[in-house]
């Protein structure tokens, strides 16, 4: 996991999740130092190789994205543009 902070010592308002923050602003959590894209009933975060999407009520998993990788743990794929295009052709973008 990666993660950015704008201060030195501790989590911040400010903090968040790089490469949710670049795919969605909009719905960056603030409550959760930007771990998490968060819509109506479900939440979205980022895992070294997966998004996984979980209902908001009990945290269960809905569905896990696998982002390509190589064997090495280097993507192959730009993560950053699969987000936005799942958000664009789902029913996320309009929660």
């Amino acid at each position: 996991d990666m993660h950015m902070l704008w201060t030195k010592t501790q989590w911040s308002s400010n903090s968040y999740q790089p490469f949710l923050y670049a795919a969605d602003r909009e719905h960056i959590s603030r409550n959760d130092n930007g771990h998490y894209l968060v819509f109506r009933d479900t939440w979205l975060a980022c895992e070294n190789d997966a998004f996984v999407l979980c209902r908001l009520e009990d945290d269960t998993e809905i569905k896990r994205i696998q982002i390509k990788q190589n064997k090495n743990g280097i993507d192959q794929e730009d993560r950053i543009l699969k987000l936005k295009k799942l958000i664009m052709n789902s029913s996320l973008a309009k929660m």
